[in-house]
């Protein structure tokens, strides 16, 4: 069983800032990573939770093989729960931004829920945002190690994007709750740093 996080819901400024882990999952079995594919038909307005591709990486080294397989466009790759309230506040800008550059760029979720609500709560959320393809479940043994391993500047919180160069060099990291015009600049920075 995945991990519980406890969800930092701190106002401030009136917004959530993020949601933090609390302990470590078991670990639990993997998938082969997605293949790429262009931008717009992974983000299909009328989707059913069916429809929601779905793929489990070990460890962080997993993940980035997972995203290795994209490389050569550019990528915006959010982590998410459904336990985490400014995720779910922040995902339908991120989303009405990913259908905006959909031809440009390519959108992938990584979702930090526990197995047993990927089928009841992650693929319908999904679904319900018109989000198909790109969605990653990542399962570790040591939360610590996983975050350290995939970034080490990275704090752990939930909601994160990650903004990678076509040749998968990191560009940009936004932690915490973003707004739309936030996504918009890092896309726009991500695309000009070409």
């Amino acid at each position: 069983m995945r991990r519980l996080r406890v969800c930092a819901a701190l106002a401030l400024a009136g917004g959530l800032l993020g949601c933090q882990p609390a302990a470590p999952p078991a670990d639990s079995t993997a998938a082969a990573a997605p293949a790429p594919a262009p931008g717009p038909a992974a983000l299909a307005p009328q989707v059913t939770p069916s429809e929601v591709e779905w793929t489990t990486v070990q460890e962080a080294a997993g993940l980035k093989a997972a995203l290795a397989k994209l490389k050569g466009r550019p990528l915006m790759v959010n982590f998410w729960a459904t336990w985490c309230p400014a995720c779910i506040k922040e995902f339908p800008d991120l989303v009405a931004v990913a259908q905006q550059y959909a031809e440009q760029v390519t959108f992938v979720t990584v979702n930090g829920d526990d197995a047993k609500d990927v089928e009841t709560k992650a693929r319908p959320f999904l679904a319900k945002h018109g989000v198909r393809q790109h969605n990653l479940r990542y399962e570790t043994a040591k939360e610590t190690r996983f975050i350290d391993e995939f970034h080490k500047p990275w704090s752990g919180e939930f909601p994160v994007t990650f903004f990678y160069k076509a040749d998968g060099s990191l560009h940009q990291m936004l932690q915490g709750e973003q707004s739309k015009a936030a996504f918009v600049q890092a896309v726009e920075d991500l695309l000009a740093a070409r």
